[in-house]
């Protein structure tokens, strides 16, 4: 299964269809990037070097995670 397949699948199931996704590819093309988006990906990473990449991804997760409030099912807002 490829990436935009994926997140197809996701957005369609009621239990994880509103969690927060990144998407990492190879991918630099304008159709898969406006996809990705259409299927509201948080954020759509391209991995030149995966391994400077991956890195870089997870340093700003990290951020993200410290700063961003996310709903919760009865309505309050929860840090990460």
């Amino acid at each position: 299964m490829v990436g935009l397949e994926f997140l197809s699948v996701i957005r369609k199931d009621p239990a994880p269809c509103q969690s927060v996704i990144f998407m990492m590819t190879t991918s630099e093309a304008p159709s898969d990037i406006a996809a990705a988006y259409d299927h509201l990906v948080a954020g759509y990473i391209v991995k030149d070097d995966p391994r400077s990449s991956l890195q870089k991804a997870l340093e700003m997760l990290g951020t993200y995670l410290q700063i961003v409030l996310l709903p919760v099912k009865d309505d309050t807002l929860r840090k990460v």
